[in-house]
């Protein structure tokens, strides 16, 4: 999708979302669509979830999410992720399989965060492709799926499939693909409105980061972005 394209119409972002997910990989993956929104002053992406059987589905630490979809359901999207904890390997739910593989053939972009890579392979979504994956399955997933090049990278960005090791890795993913898709709507500021030294790509990690809630950074944003960078 070209940059004219995205900037013209929000693009669709999809969570599915399994049960035991990570809290803190999903929140890291969705929060800079949000900022990226609030920073540009418009509506760059807008976001959905779905869950299997469309049924509330649980974080590995009890909270709890509604989904707006099941899966099987068709809906405007452009990427979607799979978000999953626990033990993926033991995932075999046929219908998600099989709903992973028409968003496929419809041209959607596919990725996995922390166990979401192994859904993802286990669909047969993965062959020949680079990932990455949270390290507590990736001994087991390289065994299983020999024929996909695992990495021991933050996220790996393979064509139109895309995976991230867990964590706030999610975070330097999304990071990433705003930047990609719409740097040129993101322009640096300074509490006064003023254009900084710092680039939009830097400023925006520092927003995203701190949890900025307005559209002009502070001095304690540029201090955390500084101990970000060195660390």
């Amino acid at each position: 999708m070209g940059k004219k394209e995205v900037q013209s119409r929000a693009q669709s972002v999809g969570f599915l979302l399994v049960p035991g997910f990570a809290l803190m990989s999903y929140a890291a993956a969705v929060e800079p669509l949000r900022a990226a929104n609030l920073i540009s002053g418009k509506p760059l992406y807008r976001w959905w979830h779905a869950a299997p059987g469309a049924k509330p589905v649980m974080a590995s630490n009890g909270l709890t999410i509604i989904p707006d979809i099941g899966t099987g359901s068709d809906r405007d999207v452009d990427m979607l992720f799979v978000c999953a904890g626990g033990n993926p390997a033991t995932f075999n739910d046929k219908q998600v399989f099989a709903w992973l593989r028409k968003l496929t053939r419809r041209g959607v972009t596919i990725g996995g965060i922390s166990g979401g890579p192994y859904i993802l392979a286990r669909a047969g979504l993965l062959d020949g492709r680079r990932v990455t994956l949270h390290w507590e399955h990736q001994p087991a997933f390289s065994e299983d799926f020999p024929d996909v090049a695992v990495t021991p990278s933050l996220f790996e960005i393979d064509g139109n499939r895309i995976t991230c090791s867990g964590g706030i890795s999610a975070l330097d993913m999304m990071v990433a693909l705003v930047e990609r898709d719409t740097a040129a709507s993101l322009p640096p500021r300074s509490a006064t409105g003023s254009c900084t030294p710092m680039s939009a790509k830097a400023w925006a990690r520092s927003a995203w980061i701190c949890g900025l809630g307005s559209a002009s950074p502070t001095r304690s944003c540029y201090a955390c972005f500084a101990a970000w960078k060195e660390a």
